[in-house]
């Protein structure tokens, strides 16, 4: 959710999201089918350093801005995140991939000598 509504639904408790969210789930399975025990919600719109940002991928992006985009500068810095995943952005797997990735070629880049370090 973003805009108005994000900020609004961030006032809400967690319990309240899960009662919200157990009656959404009833339109499309009997309640019977399930029980939600905890509910828990990011507040990013609280969150100083974010402030509710969001990424999203606007209409013409394609893998190769994904991937022109993760490339190091000089093998010194990386840039990773949700935003350069090519498939999970978005995503907070996203974001731990990327990472895994960049600490591999932060590795590959010191076994090769670059003296730049």
């Amino acid at each position: 959710m973003a805009g108005k509504a994000g900020y609004e639904l961030g006032e809400w408790s967690d319990s309240q999201i899960g009662k919200d969210f157990g009656k959404f789930l009833t339109k499309f399975v009997d309640e019977s089918e399930f029980q939600i025990e905890e509910a828990m919600m990011s507040r990013w719109h609280k969150d100083e350093d974010s402030l509710g940002s969001y990424c999203f991928n606007k209409v013409g992006t394609r893998l190769e801005h994904f991937e022109r985009f993760r490339k190091p500068i000089q093998n010194k810095l990386w840039f990773v995140g949700e935003h350069t995943h090519p498939k999970f952005n978005s995503y907070a797997h996203g974001a731990y991939e990327t990472g895994l990735w960049a600490a591999q070629e932060v590795v590959e880049s010191l076994k090769g000598g670059n003296e730049e370090f």
